[in-house]
């Protein structure tokens, strides 16, 4: 009797101890669980995501059809030169 009495003490605390180890799991399971990212959340973030992205193409597009600074400076140069020329030949012709 009092050795079933002394095993099943034994055999209860092993499983109180495997229970609580259990426990332990649950809780880190739970703790990991609270960290993801919710669908919603991550629909959320993906949609503005992708709004910054077309966002940002739409501006790369729009700055390759415009000319740089460089650019206009070289065509109004010459123009200017072609100005003058047109000038000089004008006034030499009326010479």
């Amino acid at each position: 009797m009092e050795a079933r009495d002394k095993t099943l003490e034994i055999a209860l605390r092993n499983l109180d101890h495997r229970l609580g180890q259990m426990n332990e799991f649950r809780n880190a399971l739970r703790d990991q669980s609270m960290t993801f990212l919710t669908k919603a959340e991550y629909n959320t973030f993906k949609e503005n995501l992708e709004a910054d992205i077309r966002s940002l193409r739409e501006s790369r597009a729009m700055l390759e059809g415009k000319a740089d600074q460089k650019q206009v400076t070289t065509a109004v140069i010459i123009s200017i030169i072609g100005l003058a020329v047109a000038v000089i030949s004008l006034a030499h012709e009326l010479i």
